[in-house]
Order: structure tokens, then sequence, then C-alpha cells
């Protein structure tokens, strides 16, 4: 049997068959990824445009609350405030002369101002607030120095003499038959602690010749009770580490920022400006919040987290007890205090309420922190102080029966507040012996 002839069919081509699916896919697959980055790309896009958005309506909502603040705050507009009735165009001339005053980087101190006058303001060559004096203390003089933060430099006092330093001098020499003449310098500090206000005591005082040195310090020692920086560190330490690098930018203020409410606001307004920039992606930086930005985590205020109300006690103790080593040492007495905060004791004014409503919107950690602490941390240091025998003032309360308008803001006061301090100083220096006319 003859085998059957049959023609052979090619093997089909595989690769013939496939090249044009394959191709299709491929250019299918080019199309889908690059529809879908569009998509991506559009969406994140919307999402940097309303993070963007977002930032603009919460820089505009903080403008908006720095305006008022601006507009009621006694401080910077206290033409508003009964306390200072009269006194308008003084108050107006204060305030820009105020601003005027250049300020500089001190080693070991971090900040300080330089020399100035004026009619209603002078800035020494020591760098204290009031006129210039003799160095070397005069026969019959009995010299105090005060030191403390802006409370004692005398925020709200429109003039030298209405300080607690100018006022306790009045009072001192005013008294008759004094056998001394007495000189109180003003050695306080804008957002000086007790740590910056031993170590002045240290490099400088010391050589001024002393018989009394009184510190008044409590809110920009507290004022670390709310952040992650340990006691006794300066308050503005950013700031200052900007002054003293030369470096600013919008994370890093320059101090005349910081120290003026209009400063605050014009700096808001060319950060408004800055969320529409390309390059500052308004995402990321919400993205960073969700992570746990530090802004963020403040406002939860978890107390654990932050500088104990022991720990700043504690440094503010070891302070003014490093200052009455000093005064053993050459020869002058020490007396400590912590300064008055208008959310105890105080029967407010409608004014002052006002005023510290306002405050706790742009405050708020502050404010809290004074609510649920100031009082343990000002009890701990006076218990601590009464242990070793350093004399301190109770000056808490020293607003206690006062219903008149005093506080300017959430810290400061007037011309009457700074007075009621200082004749609360007297009184006390008087009952402990420590004034020569008292020792009689």
């Amino acid at each position: 049997m003859s085998a059957k002839y049959t023609n052979p069919q090619p093997e089909p081509d595989s690769d013939a068959v496939t090249a044009p699916s394959a191709s299709r896919n491929r250019i299918y697959g080019v199309i889908l990824f690059a529809m879908l980055g569009i998509i991506l790309c559009v969406l994140v896009g919307i999402a940097e445009l309303a993070a963007r958005y977002q930032g603009q309506q919460d820089i505009d909502t903080r403008i908006a609350a720095q305006e008022k603040l601006v507009s009621t705050n006694a401080t910077y507009n206290l033409t508003l405030m009964e306390g200072f009735a009269g006194h308008e165009d003084e108050v107006m001339d204060h305030l820009v002369t105020r601003n005027e005053i250049p300020q500089t980087y001190r080693p070991y101190l971090e900040t300080g101002r330089l020399p100035f006058k004026s009619p209603i303001i002078n800035i020494n060559s020591l760098g204290h607030r009031g006129p210039e004096f003799d160095i070397v203390k005069g026969e019959n003089v009995f010299r105090i120095l005060v030191y403390g933060g802006s409370f004692v430099w005398g925020t709200g006092a429109l003039r030298d003499n209405q300080t607690v330093s100018g006022h306790l001098q009045e009072m001192l020499n005013a008294q008759p038959g004094n056998s001394v003449r007495y000189e109180v310098f003003n050695c306080g500090q804008s957002s000086y602690n007790s740590t910056q206000g031993a170590i002045y005591l240290l490099i400088e005082g010391i050589y001024l010749s002393p018989d009394l040195v009184i510190f008044i310090d409590g809110v920009n020692d507290a004022g670390l009770g709310h952040t992650n920086l340990p006691a006794g560190y300066p308050f503005l330490f950013d700031q200052i580490n900007a002054l003293m690098t030369g470096k600013s930018d919008d994370a890093l203020k320059p101090l005349d920022e910081v120290f003026t409410l209009e400063g605050e606001l014009d700096y808001l307004k060319k950060r408004r400006s800055l969320v529409w920039q390309w390059g500052r992606s308004e995402l990321a930086k919400r993205f960073m919040q969700l992570a746990g930005n530090v802004k963020d985590s403040a406002r939860k205020f978890q107390q654990s987290e932050y500088t104990t109300v022991e720990e700043i006690a504690i440094r503010h103790f070891n302070n003014v007890r490093s200052a009455r080593a000093l005064g053993r040492e050459y020869g002058f007495e020490v007396i400590a205090g912590v300064q008055p905060v208008p959310v105890h004791f105080k029967p407010l004014h409608p004014q002052e309420q006002d005023c510290i409503t306002v405050f706790r919107q742009r405050f708020f950690d502050r404010l809290n922190w004074w609510d649920q602490n100031y009082l343990q941390y000002a009890n701990l240091v006076a218990e601590m102080c009464e242990e070793v025998e350093i004399p301190f003032v109770d000056l808490v309360r020293v607003y206690e029966n006062n219903s008149d308008q005093l506080y300017i803001d959430d810290c400061h006061v007037n011309s009457n507040g700074y007075q009621a301090v200082a004749q609360s100083l007297y009184e006390f220096a008087s009952s402990k012996s420590l004034l020569p006319d008292a020792r009689k």
C-alpha cells in the first residue's frame, strides 16, 4: 500500500499572531498609565489647591483674630483702657518709643537692649531701663537691684518712674527721717527668666555693690511648661537663636517682630502670600501634621509630654538660692517673689476680662497651663524658699482685693498695678528688717 501523501500545513507563527495584540496591549497600557497619571496629577493638584486654600483660610482666621487683638489689646492700643484715660497721647508715644529701642545679642544672657534716650523711656549704658548712675556706690546709699522679665522692665509703664523699681525708689526716699538715700535699679529685661536673672547678677550685678536684690519671676519660667524645652531655657529660644546667628526667615522671626503685635500681624499677611508660591507644598505640610506635627501636638496639651511643674519650680528655686549664695559672699540680702497673673485671685474688671478672652484665643496653651499649674508652681517655689529661710514675698495675691482695671494684657499691668507691687515689696522688706531704717 502506497503511503498517502499529505501536504503539510505550515505551523502558525506565534510571534506573527501575537505581535499586533501585544503591541496594542502595550499602547493601551501606556494610555491607561498616562490617564491614571493625569488623573492622579489632577487629584493631587486639586488636593494641593484645597490645602493651599485651607491654609489661606487658616491664615485669614489668624489675621482676623490678630487684627482684633491689635484693636482691643491694651498693650498696643492702650487708649481703649480705662486705666489710661487722659493719657492717650502719652500712650502712643510710649508704644512708638518702645519699638524703637535697639536690641542686641548678649553672651550668657542671649538678649539685651542698647543705650537709648527719649523723653519717656531711657536705657542707660548698662542696658537698664532708667537714668544713668554712678557705678561706684556713694556714701550713705542703700542700693537695690530688681531682676525679672518684662513685668519688671515695665511693659505698660508709660514712663521710667512708673515701673516697680521707679515706684519703689520714690516710696523709699519719701519716708520722713530717712538716714540713707535709696537707689533702686531696674535690671528687668523682656523675656528673661530666673536663670537669666541669676546669670545677670553674677556677671554684672555683684559689681554694683547692692545691699538688697529682688527677684520677681514667674511668667517666663512657667512659659516653658507647654513646650518641650527644659526648665531654665530662654523663653524665646528660636528667636534668640535667629538673632545670634543672623538668620531670619518665615520660621524664625526677628525679635523686633516677636515683641509687637503689629509685627506679628505684618508677618501673617506676608505669610498669606507665601501660601500660593509653588514649591512650598501645603499638601506635604498637611501630611506632616497628620504624622504628628509639633504645632498640632502642642494643641492637644498633654502635660506629661512637657516640662513639669516641679522641674520649673526647682529650677526657679535653685536660681534664687544661687543668688542668695552670691549675697552671702558679697554682702547683700535677697528677696524672691512670683509675679501675679490675671487668671488667679484678682476680681477682673470688664475690660480685663475682655482682654483675657482675646488672649486665650492666641495663647491657649500658656493660659491653660496657668489655669492648671501656676498656683502649684508658685507655692512650690515659696515652700522651698521658706525651708532654707530665703525671704519670699507673696505677689501672686497682690491684686486679690482690687477690682480696678490694672492688667493691660495677659501678664502686664499699668502704673497703678506696678505701684501696688512696689508697695507690697516695701512693706515686706520693712517687716523683715531688710531696710536700714527698719533695723533701728
